[in-house]
């Protein structure tokens, strides 16, 4: 995608040029830039011209980058414009926009590409990945990201916020933010991803709702005991739990173990005998019921003791 007035800063042995005031530029063939085109710059497409035996006004001539046109920013001396032959010139003084990857947790696994107005400037960036500084004309802009496959964009709860100077200049929830650039100005922008978490409930029911208390084990949060009919919810970050039952207090055994989802796209959670094998992905929401049969508690009663039955 093509965006008129991107340009990219050229950077050498770890030195971005300076961006100075005065730069010209002239339309195609010598004729002035679209009226319009606010700052005055010919569109993408349009190579501005420089009279015969003029030098240029720019280092590096045209770029190409991610499939989008530009000029390479190598400003001259705005005072040795008066000597160069330059028609249908517009001046302007470009601002730098640096656009960083931030990911919650930094050792997720996704993969996202950074724009700036449609234009894909750093790609597949994990936490920490960047843009560099990218010189925009001044005036409005639009920081963007997508996705990479298979990193989903709905997985993650995203946020913008745009520093200049120490300032915050722009902020919102989401995946684009329109931010208003000034000439010379400096402006850092975060784009924050943070992988939203999912729920498991664990669940105890007993076959003739007969009391007893059942403790769980596994990589949850911890050990915790339920008794008949009782529950518990945790808020996890995606990945693989496991939860297994004993019997603490009754006489009782594992009916049988069912999970919520398991027609997901991961293929669902598993389970044995006495365990659950649970598969939670972002957002998604994992109960696991425990069902038990047995003959429940025994009031006032230590030790053991058989009863027999009869009937009449």
């Amino acid at each position: 995608m093509k965006s008129p007035g991107l340009l990219s800063i050229v950077v050498a042995a770890a030195v971005t040029l300076a961006l100075l005031p005065g730069v010209a530029f002239a339309g195609a063939s010598g004729q002035p830039a679209q009226s319009g085109n606010p700052s005055g710059l010919p569109t993408h497409g349009q190579k501005p011209t420089v009279a015969a035996g003029s030098q240029p006004l720019f280092g590096g001539g045209w770029y190409r980058r991610g499939g989008t046109e530009g000029l390479l920013v190598d400003p001259v001396n705005p005072t040795a414009l008066a000597a160069r032959k330059v028609t249908g010139a517009a001046r302007f003084t470009p601002g730098a926009v640096t656009v960083v990857k931030n990911l919650a947790p930094s050792t997720d696994s996704g993969r996202f590409n950074l724009m700036i107005d449609g234009v894909e400037l750093a790609t597949k960036v994990g936490d920490a990945g960047s843009t560099g500084p990218i010189a925009l004309l001044p005036g409005s802009h639009v920081i963007s990201e997508t996705a990479v496959a298979p990193a989903v964009q709905a997985d993650y709860a995203s946020s913008i916020a745009c520093t200049s100077a120490g300032e915050l200049v722009a902020a919102g929830p989401g995946t684009n933010l329109l931010v208003i650039l000034k000439p010379r100005q400096t402006m850092n922008c975060v784009v924050t991803n943070l992988r939203r978490p999912g729920e498991v409930i664990i669940s105890n029911r007993v076959k003739d709702g007969l009391q007893g208390r059942f403790r769980f084990t596994g990589t949850l949060d911890g050990d915790f005991d339920l008794l008949t009919g009782g529950s518990r919810t945790f808020r996890l970050p995606p990945g693989s739990y496991r939860a297994t039952q004993e019997v603490v207090e009754g006489v009782f055994a594992v009916d049988s173990i069912e999970c919520s989802d398991g027609g997901d796209a991961a293929g669902g959670s598993t389970t044995s005998k006495e365990s659950a094998l649970i598969s939670l992905q972002s957002g998604e929401v994992v109960t696991c019921t425990f069902a038990n049969a047995g003959s429940g508690l025994l009031p006032e009663v230590t030790g053991s003791r058989q009863l027999g039955l009869s009937s009449r």
